[in-house]
């Protein structure tokens, strides 16, 4: 089971995104997202 939260960097256009899992070790990762995409949030 993951918790995971979403920080939305509209100045880099990603969206990080954090996950802990049961072992409590984070994973974080990030999408890109396009200008035009992103503004649409």
């Amino acid at each position: 089971m993951y918790r995971s939260t979403f920080i939305i960097d509209k100045n880099k256009y990603k969206v990080w995104y954090a996950a802990v899992n049961n072992k409590r070790q984070w994973h974080v990762s990030y999408v890109e997202f396009k200008k035009d995409e992103i503004e649409n949030l």
